[in-house]
């Protein structure tokens, strides 16, 4: 029954998990209320009228029968759901169990009685196949056979889908089939089908069965309350389900084990049943709530079998696999899937516990809350306001239908195309004929330039093309080009995509674009917003496509090929307007207010959604937008003498913006209308905010921050005065809590206005950005006075976000991603001017992020910057310039730059323990850096000694604090001085510490695993270290991301691995890219470099090539002086290395090399 009408398809998967299937409906309750409230519906709107297909497992089974079966609105669902819960799980229905592997827990009498009951009432008929299908919506619950667990079934409210087969497709023995052990369907088409026959009493109907030698019929004839007992029967709940059909048998679970969430199977039963070329309007999955993570402890004995058979069980019914795959698949901007799983709490709630259903409804409420603008783009595609996006559901289904390829997998998602794209027909068809590939060579090289003035849609309208001839290219790589700096940070993004595809290498520029010129895999570059010389970063050769979009006809490399994009036809113009304004009732006096309109906003995409999208919601007739934006252009130049000077195209980009913030700032002062003018306030000081940071990965999360960790002595007027003020943004509640309600009220408006874009990142997290053009006029249409002021507050939100602690992973990665808007905030205040003493503080928070980032040259600038400052206010007896001075020293450390750094490291360990004594916590923290610093440096004796007794001293006096910095310190001492055995039983304990007390993903845990493959490999535990770090290498990529820079100490340490075992191609490769990876982030002058430099040496010259390792060592030796001393440990292992080797080319050596006898440098690194 394939959908011919071109009508989108909506679909609804619901997950299983016991009583927590409470947070479904609640989810789904909200969202019918806000559909009743947009369509103005005197009653509370069915589910069963806005989704076409639903799908459930266990509860979400049940609650499918109760919206789609018995049509029940979401209110009358959630009271059933209260009223059976507390009679399935009541203590009256339990059952002795023998032991907890033994048994059932419930009786299935009630659930049985209770499905019977309802049937009874409702008066729909006892089959599930719906005998009055007056709604829209079908639905089918998924269960499996007990003996074959994983595939699972379906039983329909609707008869089976006609499956239609040629000799090498059969959807309905596939893996993915729902009846795998009936019989095959008959071929005939549905008309040879006899017809159904109807009993006179009402709804008492039994489907005729379609093919008579099957005696299960497809499951045609199961009763509702038997599709209900089989899809909710849990083994550890209740006993399984028998039915029974002509003599045959067959035993039912619930779907959970490898089905729990539902999402893929409905896509295949929607694609059979619509068609693989039917759209897809929006698919929502609803979720229990997060279970947790897999946890393996250190638990031995029957207890560490438990925590297996549990996590066995987890990994079995996850829900989570599903929803990331199709992520990948669809993704988040494209605003057409949906998933909603309350994150966090309803782990601590059996699935048993109905007592616990008010504690998972208010869980859900603040969900709810918080995902609000999620849910309003659910509603706003159920109720028809937004154009369905184009995917079919063809593209998503995993069952090969015969028609149609899976979608091509960008590498790097581009821009979503708006909502309100409209016209560009003809330079669609350019880019086409350009980009059109040779049949007989895909991958021929194309290139071609689309350019055109700032705000002409040069971005969309090429994401428009590559959504259209996406099945061109097997790789969709897009890239922002304003910049080197956004050029090289593009070209890092790619890597993670890229590896799918079969790269190899260290995700810099060079790696990715020579990767390029050789694969055999079709691919287009996207260059977007040229504006230099970006010849360095085009592929050579004769392959791949590669797609320019720039203002500069003329931009670097120089293109035959060009199409200049201009400004909108008006047709195309006013064509926008209306439909972006919703204007339903068209006349030709209309159609002429709006094209002069359109040519006010000078035809540009950009201003002309931003106008459409205001007249929409302030309902303007189109004279009242034109005389609002008439007025906007008198003000702007009176106010601005220069304005004349200004393009057109920018008076309407500024004037536009103008006319929406006026509207923002009156309903803001609106008092007849409290919640509206709360919104408007909070969305024009968010706008106002926004614009001194960078304009892409805004987030909500640098106002939480800077609300619950800013300091103590922070005043209010720190955030601007009176009506200017950002401190309505980072109210907090009674327990200090960050009021998150006002940012969700601001930033839903400046979305619903167009102002702001919601995108998100490879992991879900929601982000936000400003058009380049908006983002600029927001900030320089501002007086100087308030520009000063505000930029101030600003400045001051965004370094108070930083914690510097940084104590958990999530606040590192926070660190990482804030580092853009901390060089937005600096460079737009530059001028301005701030107290020294707060600029040392906002410089030390920023050069701690650049730390955490593992940036360590830049962190050393703003450190030292920092530093200075305070030193020169304070001298050197103040904690606070000492704690500045220790991030120094060990920012400079980390680079190796440890040459003058230990008598400055000296000073404040001395003026340290004047201040506090030896004995204080800090001190003795001091201490142990200090330490570290001087065994580098090869004092082994005096330092170890040292630290052992600073060690004790700490233990005994501080017995809680933590001791991982401490005795790193103490093992790396014993590493270097050749106490491997002693070395590995401190770092073994170590690990163990780190992930206890840490999390596995911490930093310092991840330290102490790669401190502790470099001693196995020291003692010839070569598969050992190798496992080790090939697992940390996957762990720092998933957790930090492919450009993290502690990347190239594990690739480093891996190299060393395979050298010692003989594998010099395999090193030789690894530390050339570990050498790249930390020059491409950091550059040339970092130390670290010359440990890479050193292993490639050593690789090079035990495959022959020895003058040109003797070279490079020498080279190394030599460099190594303007870093460290000539006592340092590496200084002298490169000197060893270099003289043994002139030695050996002077006298002509060529034996067998001892590999053991060589040193090699392994880069260890302190926790802390």
């Amino acid at each position: 029954m394939a959908r011919n009408d071109g009508t989108p398809v909506n679909l609804l998967a619901l997950d299983g998990g016991g009583i927590r299937g409470i947070c479904e409906l609640r989810v789904l309750d909200e969202i019918m209320k806000r559909v009743q409230k947009e369509q103005k519906l005197s009653s509370l709107p069915r589910p069963c009228d806005y989704f076409h297909l639903m799908a459930g497992t266990s509860t979400g089974g049940l609650v499918a029968i109760l919206l789609s079966r018995f049509k029940m609105t979401t209110k009358d669902a959630i009271e059933a759901y209260y009223s059976f819960s507390s009679r399935i799980f009541s203590k009256k229905n339990k059952k002795y169990r023998k032991s907890f592997f033994v048994g059932h827990e419930f009786g299935e009498a009630v659930l049985e009685q209770i499905i019977k009951e309802m049937v009874a009432k409702h008066k729909m008929g006892d089959f599930m196949l719906d005998p009055q299908p007056s709604a829209q919506s079908k639905a089918f619950v998924c269960s499996q056979q007990a003996h074959q667990q994983g595939i699972p079934v379906r039983f329909r409210t609707y008869e089976p889908p006609q499956i239609v087969r040629n000799s090498s497709l059969d959807i309905s023995s596939s893996t993915n089939s729902s009846y795998p052990s009936s019989p095959s369907p008959s071929t005939s088409s549905s008309a040879d089908l006899p017809p159904a026959s109807h009993s006179s009493k009402e709804g008492d109907m039994k489907p005729t069965t379609a093919v008579s030698n099957d005696p299960w019929n497809e499951y045609r004839d199961i009763q509702i309350w038997e599709a209900a007992r089989a899809t909710t029967a849990a083994p550890s709940f209740f006993p399984p389900m028998v039915l029974s059909r002509g003599g045959h048998t067959r035993t039912f679970i619930d779907g959970a084990m490898g089905c729990n969430n539902p999402v893929y199977e409905l896509i295949d039963e929607a694609t059979a049943l619509f068609g693989t070329d039917c759209t897809l309007g929006c698919l929502v999955s609803l979720g229990t709530g997060f279970s947790g993570p897999l946890t393996i402890g250190m638990r031995t004995g029957i207890k560490q079998k438990l925590d297996l058979l549990l996590n066995v069980k987890k990994l079995a019914t996850d829900t989570e696999t599903p929803h990331e795959n199709l992520r990948r698949q669809i993704r988040a901007e494209l605003n057409t899937y949906f998933r909603f799983q309350l994150p966090s709490g309803a782990e601590k709630i059996g699935l048993h516990q109905y007592q616990k259903l008010d504690r998972l409804s208010q869980l859900m409420q603040a969900y709810i809350e918080q995902e609000s603008s999620e849910i309003d783009r659910v509603v706003q595609i159920l109720v028809g306001n937004v154009k369905a996006r184009g995917i079919t559901l063809g593209q998503i289904a995993r069952s090969d239908h015969g028609q149609i390829c899976p979608p091509k997998k960008d590498v790097r998602g581009k821009p979503p195309v708006s909502e309100f794209f409209t016209g560009r027909e003809e330079v669609l068809h350019r880019l086409a004929e350009a980009f059109r590939p040779d049949p007989n060579r895909p991958n021929l090289k194309r290139h071609h330039l689309l350019h055109g003035q700032p705000g002409a849609g040069k971005s969309q309208t090429a994401s428009k093309f590559l959504d259209d001839y996406s099945h061109w290219f097997e790789m969709i790589l897009w890239v922002d080009a304003m910049s080197e700096e956004t050029l090289e940070a593009g070209f890092k993004q790619l890597k993670g995509g890229c590896s799918e595809h079969g790269y190899v290498g260290d995700g810099s520029a060079k790696s990715i674009i020579r990767w390029l010129e050789v694969t055999e895999q079709s691919w287009i570059l996207v260059l977007d917003d040229v504006r230099g010389d970006v010849s360095s970063y085009v592929p050579q050769g004769n392959k791949g496509a590669v797609l320019f979009t720039s203002q500069n006809k003329y931009m670097k490399p120089v293109q035959k090929s060009t199409t200049m994009l201009d400004v909108m036809s008006e047709e195309d113009a006013v064509n926008l307007l209306i439909f972006g304004a919703q204007i339903e009732e068209e006349d030709a006096g209309m159609r002429e207010e709006a094209a002069k309109l359109a040519a006010s906003l000078a035809h540009l995409p950009l201003t002309l959604e931003q106008a459409a999208t205001t007249l929409r919601i302030q309902k303007y007739k189109i004279s009242e937008y034109a005389k609002l934006l008439e007025d906007r252009h008198h003000n702007l130049l009176k106010n601005n003498p220069d304005s004349d000077n200004v393009s057109r195209v920018l008076q309407a980009v500024h004037a536009s913006f103008d006319v929406t913030y006026k509207v923002l700032n009156t309903q803001a002062h609106d008092t007849s209308k409290e919640t509206e003018a709360e919104a408007a306030k909070y969305a024009v000081q968010l706008l106002n905010l926004f614009s001194f940071y960078h304009n892409e990965g805004l987030m909500g999360g640098i106002l939480k921050r800077a609300a619950e960790n800013h300091p103590e002595d922070r005043r209010q007027d720190d955030f601007g005065a009176g009506v200017e003020s950002f401190a309505d943004l980072l109210a907090t509640d009674e327990s200090g809590k960050w009021i998150e309600y006002r940012w969700q009220l601001g930033i839903d408006l400046l979305i619903a206005y167009s102002l702001i874009k919601v995108i998100k990142d490879n992991q879900g997290r929601k982000l936000y950005s400003m058009h380049g053009l908006m983002h600029v006029w927001a900030r320089e249409r501002m007086p100087d006075y308030l520009r000063c002021v505000r930029s101030k507050a600003a400045r001051i939100i965004l370094f108070d976000s930083i914690d510097e602690s940084r104590s958990i992973t999530s606040d590192i990665l926070y660190s990482c991603r804030i580092i853009p808007h901390a060089d937005a905030v600096i460079e737009h205040t530059e001028s301005i001017d701030i107290d020294k003493l707060l600029v040392a503080e906002q410089y030390y928070r920023f050069g701690l992020a650049l730390y955490a980032a593992e940036l360590n040259f830049y962190a050393y600038k703003y450190l030292m910057d920092a530093y200075a400052i305070m030193h020169s206010h304070t001298g050197i007896f103040c904690e606070r310039t000492i704690t500045m001075g220790e991030s120094v020293a060990e920012s400079a450390r980390r680079q190796g730059l440890v040459k003058g750094t230990l008598e400055f490291s000296l000073t404040l360990l001395q003026a340290r323990k004047i201040m506090f004594g030896i004995e204080d916590l800090s001190s003795l923290r001091a201490l142990t850096k200090f330490c570290i610093m001087a065994i580098e440096l090869g004092e082994f004796d005096q330092y170890e000694e040292m630290l052992r007794l600073s060690t004790k001293e700490f233990f005994a006096m501080y017995t809680t604090e933590e001791k991982l910095t401490t005795k790193t310190a103490l093992s790396i001492s014993l590493y270097h001085s050749g106490r491997f055995e002693e070395a590995k039983d401190i770092l073994t304990s170590i690990l163990q510490e780190g992930n206890a007390e840490l999390g596995r993903s911490h930093p310092d845990t991840l330290k102490a695993i790669n401190n502790l493959s470099i001693v196995r490999t020291r003692l010839g535990d070569y598969e050992g270290a190798e496992e080790m770090l090939k697992r940390l290498a996957e762990a720092e990529e998933a957790i930090f991301g492919p450009c993290h820079v502690g990347r190239a100490s594990t690739l480093h340490n891996l190299a060393a691995v395979y050298f010692y075992q003989g594998r010099f191609e395999e090193a030789l490769k690894l530390f050339k890219e570990a050498r790249d990876f930390t020059f491409n982030l950091c550059g040339a002058y970092q130390a670290t470099i010359m440990y890479h430099i050193q292993g490639h040496a050593l690789a090079i010259y035990c495959l022959g090539n020895r003058p040109c390792a003797l070279k490079k060592i020498d080279w190394c030796s030599r460099t190594l002086g303007r870093y460290l001393t000539a006592g340092h440990i590496f200084t002298k292992e490169v000197e060893l290395q270099r003289d043994a080797w002139r030695d050996e080319e002077e006298r002509a050596l060529t034996d067998d090399i001892g590999l053991n006898d060589w040193l090699l440098p392994t880069l260890m690194d302190a926790a802390g």
